[in-house]
This record gives structure tokens, sequence and C-alpha cells, in this order.
């Protein structure tokens, strides 16, 4: 359904120009692991997490309650912008207050695009009543200081009967993460990152096996109909043949768990 032949990888591109690390350095107060972050590689590599998520929408277009869809923690645009070339209605939630000015050029890069923004508080502020046919919760649910139970239940409320929850997240049980396990060291920042940091921390709170995220849905209401596990990103070892051969014999090792999830209709 879309008027854009490659809508990741335009929507990435747009995203790059907007790109000045420099200017996102205020985040990393609450997120140390930022000083150092690559934000190109991410965005680039990201392009296969966007293509997942138009992937299942084609799919299950004509199944979708309303096109009016929430990319719920927007961050760099990249996803906002790809939904809406791939002729999506889409509404970008981030902490744009808070974080201003650090976000302020991805947030003018969206309204450019006819990209509706709205600050994340306002959403877990005030009940937004069914509204959504799809929201998108990609790699956010990871970052949430305390339990995830008062975010879901929002999304839960907001989305229309039918509708789906499209998120993804770092897995708990990847590769990386059990050997380092073996190795006697944790999978999570030093603690010496969230020790000093200022409050909140908003690294990696906590990651999630696919069971742990699959019953946190089902418990808001939700039924979980897809869970697919990728990796994304540019780790040599998982290039390597005893790598590629772990992974391939058990999927549960990747790096990113891919999930989707319906709110059930009435009758269901």
């Amino acid at each position: 359904m879309s008027n854009c032949k490659d809508p990741s990888e335009h929507a990435t591109s747009i995203a790059l120009t907007v790109l000045e690390p420099e200017k996102l350095e205020t985040l990393s107060r609450n997120c140390p692991g930022l000083k150092t972050f690559d934000y190109r590689n991410y965005l680039e590599c990201s392009i296969c997490r966007i293509d997942k998520v138009l992937d299942f929408l084609n799919d299950v277009a004509g199944f979708i309650p309303s096109d009016k869809i929430m990319d719920c923690g927007s961050w760099l645009g990249n996803f906002s912008l790809a939904l809406k070339f791939a002729n999506w209605n889409v509404i970008a939630t981030e902490m744009w207050n808070r974080y201003a000015p650090a976000l302020d050029a991805q947030k003018k890069i969206l309204a450019v695009h006819e990209v509706d923004t709205m600050d994340m508080l306002l959403l877990t502020g005030r009940p937004q009543g069914p509204l959504y046919g799809a929201i998108c919760l990609m790699s956010v649910i990871e970052h949430i200081p305390d339990s995830p139970r008062r975010l879901l239940k929002i999304l839960y409320d907001a989305l229309l009967p039918g509708g789906y929850l499209i998120l993804d997240t770092p897995n708990l049980m990847t590769l990386g993460n059990r050997r380092r396990f073996q190795r006697g060291l944790s999978c999570y920042p030093a603690i010496a990152e969230q020790f000093y940091t200022e409050a909140p921390f908003e690294g990696h709170v906590r990651e999630y096996t696919a069971d742990e995220l699959s019953w946190m849905l089902e418990r808001t209401g939700f039924r979980v109909i897809e869970t697919e596990f990728f990796n994304y990103s540019k780790i040599p070892f998982w290039k390597s043949p005893l790598g590629q051969t772990q992974m391939l014999l058990d999927p549960t090792q990747r790096e990113l768990i891919f999930m989707v999830a319906v709110k059930p209709r009435a009758a269901e």
C-alpha cells in the first residue's frame, strides 16, 4: 500500500540528514551508554527492523480496524517516517518536552512530512480511548524504569478491538548474553554507569525472554499471534560459522525478539 518503493530506506536516509550526535549528548545524562553510541550504524541496521513491521502490516492490512498507528517511543523518527511513507496515518509519541532540545530536529522533520507528534506524558497521564488500529513499541519496553504493566494497559486501552501491538526488544537469552553468563559476567550496563547516573536511569533496566514478554502481554489482555527471533546489528562472532550454526539450531539465541499481539474483538 505504499507510494514509496523503499519506505524503510527512504525514512532512514531522511533521519540521517538531521542526525547530529553532538546535539543528542544530553540524553546520556540518564543513559551513559549513549556517550559512545553509534547512531548512524543503529539507523542503518534498523532498516530490517522497520521492514518486519511493514511486512506484517501489509499482510494484515485488510484486518486492521483503522489506518491510524501510534509509534510509541519514536526517538529518532525512522519508524514513524517509514510508516508515513507506507501510507499509514501516524502519530509519534516521545518525551519531546523532557528531552528538548535534543530531539527538536527529529520532531521538526516529522512535522515536515506530516507526521503528528504527541508528548508521551499526555499518553501516560490520561486515557486516550480506543483510537488506533496498531501501535508500535520498538525497543522501548527494556527501558521502562519500573513495571511495564501500566504502559501496556494504556496501550491496550488505546487500541481498537482487533488492533495490533507490534514490538521488538533485546532478547535476554541471546548467544552473546549466554556466553557472558558462562564467564560470570552480567549482560547489563556496567554497574558503575547505573550507580552514578542521574535518576531515572534510562538504559536497559531489564531485558526479557520471549516467555516473559508473552506472559506480560497475555496478562494485559492481549493474544500473542506471532513471535520471531532475529539479528540486526553487526556483531562479528554472530557471523562466525560456530555462531551461525548455534543460532540456526536454536533461534532463541538470536539478538532481538519480534512479537505481535492482538486486542481481541468482543466475539473472540
